[in-house]
């Protein structure tokens, strides 16, 4: 009974915790992806 109740919280967590680790990197993405946007931008101002 105690080992199924352990599993059953820890299969909880780690749920929990890959929803929380996808928004991070969706973020981190979103803000690197911006970041690349103004560098190409820059550049193509320093070309045209």
């Amino acid at each position: 009974m105690f080992i199924s109740s352990l599993l059953a919280s820890r299969k909880a967590y780690q749920e929990e915790h890959r929803q929380t680790h996808k928004e991070e990197i969706s973020a981190r993405s979103k803000v690197f992806r911006e970041a690349n946007r103004d560098k190409i931008n820059a550049q193509k101002k320093v070309y045209y």
